[in-house]
């Protein structure tokens, strides 16, 4: 098990033209209760005999839910630090106080040193696109940054930047990834639409057109050079899946507890679809995990009817699963069921 991803929230105080899920939110948000995050995966994580000698990444995150407006945020990432759990987390960071900096670095320095990453990746794009990118969220990354280097915290502060049609300019992008750094942001990754869209198809969204996208890659590929280390590209994926490895090295939790293979599938909508192969709220996570319905949905789900390009494990992890994993869908399921 390398990651398991809980989306506690559904709620968000943004609608951002460009997120995913903004459709794929149910017309009733929820939140998953704290205590079913702390009994029924964490401590069953630390537990369970047949979890014994796991060590996943926790990752708090949402498809479309803000993971900072969880009202109970603070205790869930407390029992993380708690546990000595290695986590991540994605949020727009508007939710971000003094306090919840400390409690993040506080059980940052409380994971097994030997566990990487620990981190937290703020969306830049969209505080970029709502104009609160310099009076709002900066400020609370600079303070996290600076609480983070006084208590010598291994805390990753990332920066991860959509190229949308605000943030396709050098006149944009040269000066914010500059605040970026010197502020002490570790990691910025740039990351292109899955494809350039034509100007008669972006009427209401922000994506950036054809004609724009060759320029962009050419100022993206100028800032990277600036500061190799820190700063990267991510290029889209082009052709679906055949194959989805990720369901048998993660899982992802909705806000209504339901368990599906990867963040990218976690909304009620795919539960419909059949995806889910599980629930939090009546379920531990030792009872799910390489349960006899997590091998069906593994036998059954064909990435290519939902047209997967954007895999959370990205294309080069599918390639290096393929190799490393059994050949065929029969022998993972005998390999699930200890056959």
């Amino acid at each position: 098990m390398d990651k398991v991803e809980i989306h506690p929230s559904g709620q968000c105080q943004l609608r951002c033209p460009f997120c995913y899920g903004l459709d794929l939110a149910p017309q009733h948000r929820t939140n998953l209760p704290v205590g079913i995050i702390e009994t029924n995966i964490l401590r069953d994580l630390r537990e369970a005999p047949e979890l014994k000698d796991e060590e996943p990444l926790i990752v708090f995150a949402g498809m479309y839910g803000e993971p900072l407006l969880y009202p109970d945020i603070r205790r869930a990432i407390s029992i993380v630090g708690e546990l000595q759990f290695r986590f991540g987390i994605y949020t727009n960071g508007l939710s971000l106080d003094d306090d919840l900096c400390h409690i993040l670095v506080t059980s940052a320095n409380k994971c097994k040193k030997t566990l990487k990453p620990i981190y937290i990746s703020f969306n830049i794009t969209a505080s970029v696109i709502t104009d609160r990118l310099y009076e709002d969220l900066l400020p609370k990354i600079e303070k996290l940054s600076k609480i983070r280097n006084k208590e010598n915290s291994s805390l990753q502060i990332n920066a991860p930047i959509g190229i949308v049609k605000e943030c396709c300019r050098d006149a944009v992008l040269r000066p914010m990834q500059d605040k970026l750094l010197d502020m002490g942001v570790d990691n910025i990754r740039y990351s292109f639409p899955w494809a350039p869209l034509d100007s008669s198809a972006i009427q209401d969204y922000q994506f950036i057109e054809t004609e724009e996208y060759r320029d962009t890659l050419a100022i993206i590929k100028q800032l990277e050079r600036s500061d190799p280390k820190r700063v990267k590209k991510r290029m889209p994926n082009i052709r679906p899946f055949d194959h989805c490895f990720a369901m048998s090295m993660s899982i992802a939790i909705s806000p209504e507890g339901d368990v599906f293979p990867c963040p990218e599938v976690c909304s009620p909508i795919f539960k419909n679809k059949g995806l889910s192969f599980g629930s939090i709220i009546n379920q531990r996570l030792s009872q799910i995990w390489q349960s006899r319905k997590h091998m069906q949905t593994f036998q059954s789900f064909d990435p290519r009817t939902i047209k997967c390009v954007c895999c959370p494990v990205d294309f080069d992890f599918n390639t290096t699963c393929a190799q490393i994993w059994p050949p065929s869908f029969e022998d993972f399921g005998k390999r699930l069921l200890g056959k």
